[in-house]
């Protein structure tokens, strides 16, 4: 199933993360299915009206750049795009194949398969399951999920829904939404992760790190919190 996935990874401007990523890759049998990505220089012409947003444009651009290389670039039915600062289910493979079953019977636009939370995910009001697959020992399940659910360490879109992320989020989108209140604000977590028929994957298959440093001491609170519901040591490489 994996021949029918473009699998992208962004990596922008930090070694030691891309290296550890290659490492997980390899150690997956996924070294010839990924392509990294470099993400975009603030020095790109996209950025010139970001003002005090151009780290979250930049950013931004650079999932978008992943979805056009999967879009214009290769023939896969779907697209799995994740960040550099992630750890991976050693089990990822094995569930692949039912996970994009799943994802073309549900008809979903995204597949969220790792993002940020402190809590655990039940079919509480807004986050109801979607379907039971019936799938001897499948170990996920998947929700429903709200605005308030963030970050886009790993997701997972077909080909159809990559056309309309990238021709709807194009420039002059970014410097639109600036004044528009009608706009959705430009970061990943508005323009990628909620839009369309979308679903969550319970528990994830991959999970942010935890060793990203945050000036803001609650968003620092929060990410280790994350990294703390989340791990489970021997799970993940």
């Amino acid at each position: 199933m994996v021949e029918n996935c473009a699998i992208y990874c962004l990596s922008f401007q930090n070694e030691e993360r891309k290296q550890a990523m290659i490492q997980r890759f390899q150690q997956l049998g996924l070294e010839d299915h990924v392509t990294f990505y470099e993400g975009v220089n603030h020095e790109d012409e996209r950025l010139l009206n970001a003002g005090a947003a151009k780290r979250i444009w930049s950013y931004t651009y650079g999932h978008l750049d992943m979805i056009r290389m999967f879009y214009e670039e290769t023939d896969k039915e779907y697209g799995i795009f994740c960040e550099d600062d992630i750890l991976i289910r050693k089990d990822f493979l094995t569930y692949l194949p039912q996970l994009v079953q799943d994802t073309r019977e549900m008809k979903l636009d995204i597949l969220l398969m790792g993002y940020l939370t402190n809590q655990i995910i039940q079919a509480f009001p807004g986050f109801e399951e979607k379907i039971d697959n019936h799938v001897k020992d499948f170990p996920f399940k998947y929700h429903n999920y709200p605005e308030h659910i963030w970050g886009a360490q790993m997701y997972m879109i077909p080909r159809y829904h990559a056309k309309y992320l990238l021709e709807k989020y194009a420039p002059p989108y970014a410097e639109e939404s600036l004044t528009n209140t009608t706009l959705r604000c430009f970061n990943s977590d508005n323009c990628i992760t909620k839009e369309g028929h979308r679903s969550i994957l319970y528990p994830m298959i991959a999970v942010e790190d935890g060793k990203t440093d945050y000036v803001d001491e609650g968003q620092q609170y929060f990410h280790k919190g994350c990294f703390a519901m989340n791990y489970v040591e021997g799970l993940f490489l």
